[in-house]
């Protein structure tokens, strides 16, 4: 079996097709960590997931933190506003970290692919139901405001929480409901 040599993409090491199944861990200028070839992939691809990681945990801390306003808005009565640098700097870490960390959750799942659909798919019926019904109710809901502008044309701050409590609401009982039949009134299996 022949072997093709590989360059990594932090150092320019070079690599056989036979690391890539058994990887060395070998250290780098910036400190030890396993190169991209060891994942499995093209350096290119893992650069594209961990862009893709990057910009999505970006858009998740930005999320965590209009939540966090939202709920301390909501409890004081009185308009928030972010001061600091922290509230900047929070969305780029957790951006940064994501990024790393995407490709290696990538090759997991990519590699427990069939597992994963076989497992959803051998849940009963009520477990899917429970998964997909709180997506389905808010792409709907979503869709709602979209088409017929309930809020008119623009959307102010209080809507905003109206909108999320529509949402969130019927989902989070729907959940509740769910984990309090299953853990007190379903009958366990011998």
């Amino acid at each position: 079996m022949g072997t093709s040599a590989t360059r990594c993409i932090h150092c320019g090491a070079e690599f056989s097709s036979d690391d890539l199944i058994d990887p060395p861990k070998i250290e780098s200028q910036s400190g030890s960590e396993l190169h991209a070839p060891a994942l499995g992939m093209d350096p290119s691809s893992a650069w594209v997931l961990r862009i893709i990681g990057f910009v999505g945990g970006v858009i998740a801390a930005f999320f965590l933190e209009y939540l966090i306003f939202l709920l301390l808005q909501e409890g004081s009565g009185r308009r928030l506003m972010p001061r600091g640098v922290g509230w900047a700097l929070f969305p780029v870490i957790v951006g940064i970290t994501v990024g790393r960390l995407t490709p290696y959750f990538v090759e997991s799942a990519w590699s427990k692919k069939g597992e994963v659909q076989k497992n959803f798919w051998a849940g009963s019926a009520t477990t899917r139901f429970v998964i997909i019904a709180p997506i389905f109710w808010a792409l709907c809901v979503g869709a709602y405001v979209l088409i017929f502008e309930p809020y008119g044309y623009q959307i102010h701050e209080r809507e905003y929480t109206h909108m999320a409590k529509v949402i969130l609401f019927p989902s989070g009982l729907l959940i509740v409901g769910y984990f309090v039949y299953e853990k007190l009134i379903r009958k366990p299996d011998k």
